[in-house]
């Protein structure tokens, strides 16, 4: 103990003298965190930044309610025409106009004179089923004006140019009848009737035809029988078979 004490008194008796700094120690344990402090007074505002870079395009978003109209713009220059349409359905027939004014009374025309022209003739019981290939001659004569039918050769020749109207009835007996109207020798009319299998020979029908046709003058009209097998044309007693024409309106 002594000894010491008489070290200690050395040592502080040297240490002014000396000064000398000993070796660090180790880092002692970290002590208990201590209570949180109050919060500070607000700071300054900061100078104001610098502006930062332009961020990326955002996604589109979605469409907005339409805004009220504009104000009408300055009429534009006049397009080209168009190309026509289709035609459309014709329109409804409108009502009838009023009748017009009666018009003035034209001069007097010049009437124009023409013979009387007509004939109706019939066959005689004698000339019954006719040979085929010719004219028919009807020679049984009830009117015959101007001479227009020729009676020997059964033939009507114009004697101007017209309308005219031809007819024939003529009675069909025991043949089947195939004949035809002819001008100029050209067939305008045909005439036929088929006798059924079961009728009686003597049994009598009757076959009958009428034309307006257009002649000139010298035109020739006949009735005439195409075949032999149906030429079952007759007269008798009892029933006749006529043909007759006239001039309706003349050229």
């Amino acid at each position: 103990m002594e000894r010491l004490t008489i070290f200690n008194c050395v040592a502080l008796q040297v240490a002014p003298l000396l000064c000398l700094q000993g070796l660090k120690g180790d880092k002692g344990e970290c002590g208990k965190s201590g209570p949180k402090g109050d919060v500070g007074p607000s700071g300054s505002p900061g100078e104001k930044g610098h502006g930062g870079e332009r961020g990326q395009t955002g996604k589109r978003g979605p469409k907005g309610y339409a805004g009220p109209p504009g104000v009408r713009g300055v009429p534009g220059l006049k397009g080209d025409p168009g190309i026509y349409g289709k035609m459309g359905h014709p329109g409804k027939h409108g009502p009838s106009g009023l009748p017009g004014l009666k018009g003035e009374k034209g001069q007097k025309g010049d009437c124009k004179e023409s013979d009387i022209t007509a004939f109706s003739v019939g066959l005689q019981k004698r000339n019954s089923f006719p040979p085929p290939g010719s004219p028919v001659r009807f020679d049984k004569i009830f009117l015959n004006e101007n001479e227009a039918y020729n009676v020997e050769s059964g033939v009507f020749v114009a004697s101007t140019g017209g309308i005219y109207s031809f007819s024939y009835h003529v009675s069909v007996s025991r043949k089947s009848l195939r004949g035809a109207l002819f001008h100029n020798g050209k067939r305008i009319l045909q005439m036929s009737s088929v006798r059924p299998v079961k009728q009686a020979a003597y049994n009598v029908c009757q076959v009958s035809g009428s034309i307006f046709i257009h002649l000139n003058e010298d035109d020739k009209v006949w009735l005439q029988i195409l075949n032999a097998s149906q030429n079952g044309l007759i007269a008798d007693e009892t029933t006749d078979s006529v043909f007759s024409g006239f001039l309706v309106f003349p050229d």
